[in-house]
């Protein structure tokens, strides 16, 4: 790293988890050209993904008060098939006149509050096209009961931050994804307690059992 990369704002573990998830979205890849990423956090996803997929046009996008921030790394370390950073608030009529491949998102279901996971859904079956593909990466609960003990201390710390904030279920989110025409294809575990979960969009509603991977 130079003097410039030691400024830029840093989350420990987008550092920690971006293999991981690249395993995941590698085979996906081949077919896909553009990539819209909501919630690019520090931007070190979208820069280091991107690098490693170089066919792919990926956009991120932030809430306006988050941009700055995510532009500082854009503009030090993005390669040539990044795109420049767009506002993107999921609770918006419209929030991209984008046409993606693949939605991806990272980490911030349990952020957002249960209106803007809703609102997320909506979007994403007005915005793809059959065959396209949500990838949402982040910590979840099944049948309303977390994983393990930590993601439920996580959770309690999440709701004394932000009361409308917190892990979904599963269950919940999957069903929003079937109101909009999604198929969960494929719900990997992941290190740290997180999951990377697939829907594809369908012509139809015709929901089917998702395949699991463990890893």
């Amino acid at each position: 790293m130079n003097h410039k990369t030691d400024q830029l704002p840093h989350s420990g573990p987008c550092e920690r988890n971006k293999q991981a998830i690249f395993d995941i979205l590698a085979p996906l890849l081949g077919n896909a050209c553009r990539l819209l990423e909501i919630g690019s956090g520090t931007g070190q996803h979208a820069v280091w993904m991107a690098k490693q997929a170089p066919h792919i046009t990926w956009q991120p996008s932030e809430i306006e008060d988050n941009l700055a921030a995510l532009k500082l790394r854009l503009d030090v370390e993005a390669p040539g098939n990044v795109r420049a950073a767009i506002i993107i608030d999921v609770a918006e009529e419209c929030w991209s006149d984008h046409n993606p491949d693949i939605l991806f998102t990272c980490n911030t279901f349990h952020i957002m509050s249960e209106q803007h996971v809703e609102a997320f859904w909506q979007h994403a079956g007005t915005l793809l096209k059959t065959d396209a593909l949500v990838i949402v990466y982040g910590p979840f609960k099944y049948a309303n009961e977390f994983t393990t003990p930590s993601n439920a201390r996580f959770d309690i710390w999440l709701k004394q931050r932000d009361p409308a904030s917190g892990l979904r279920d599963f269950e919940w989110v999957n069903e929003l994804a079937d109101k909009n025409h999604f198929i969960c294809i494929a719900d990997h575990a992941m290190p740290t307690n997180n999951q990377c979960i697939i829907w594809r969009k369908s012509s139809t509603k015709t929901q089917r059992k998702p395949l699991t991977i463990d890893g």
